[in-house]
């Protein structure tokens, strides 16, 4: 199943409370969900995004985070969230159906793994530590520069939902940003990817996610 990207009917994807918090697991799952939204909506809810309109929003967004981290007795913050956590708690409330963290055996996190994966279920969330240089320097797209490492202090999430021939694209901190290849794998060492509810390919996202 080849999943087209709608990526440019959203004009504004909002920062989901990121720009503050430490919620980027959270930021980067409802961003990917705006990106099915605009997918599989009207061609007026197309229209509407372009316009500037989002859902879900940092509202929300904050409100679910807050919940989740409720259960963990903890309070939102610069408080990090594990996808796996996340969305597991996201599957007991009945909007996540099943989700699978995207690896090959005995391998890093090829490209063409991650590429099938954005091709089949329209987005993922990309996760990872940062390098210092990208993290201050905000530059765009993250290149790596000579002697950079990524920084285990700044573990980071988001939404990959594009990608060319040479680059990655994701967005993070409420906007667009690329990345070069060399940096995403040098930085981003796992992918998840779901199937939502209110995904009308939900069942056949499911039976993708049971394959080995």
């Amino acid at each position: 199943m080849i999943v087209k990207r709608p990526w440019r009917f959203i004009r504004n994807w909002g920062g989901m409370g990121n720009l503050v918090d430490g919620d980027c697991t959270v930021a980067a799952y409802y961003h990917v969900l705006m990106a099915l939204n605009v997918l599989n909506g009207s061609s007026f809810k197309k229209i509407l995004y372009r316009l500037g309109f989002r859902v879900p929003g940092t509202k929300f967004a904050l409100k679910e985070y807050t919940a989740y981290l409720a259960t963990l007795g903890q309070k939102p913050g610069k408080t990090g969230v594990a996808p796996d956590g996340w969305l597991n708690w996201q599957k007991e409330q009945g909007n996540v159906l099943g989700w699978k963290y995207v690896e090959v055996p005995g391998q890093a996190l090829s490209e063409q793994s991650l590429r099938t994966a954005l091709d089949n279920f329209g987005g993922a969330i990309l996760v990872g530590c940062l390098t210092s240089a990208a993290y201050n320097q905000m530059a765009n797209p993250w290149v790596v520069n000579k002697g950079d490492v990524p920084n285990p202090n700044l573990g980071h999430a988001v939404a990959f939902l594009d990608y060319t021939d040479t680059d990655d694209r994701c967005v993070t901190w409420g906007k667009w940003h690329g990345m070069t290849i060399d940096f995403r794998e040098l930085c981003f060492n796992g992918a998840f990817v779901f199937a939502h509810k209110n995904d009308p390919n939900a069942q056949e996202k499911l039976q993708l996610l049971a394959q080995p």
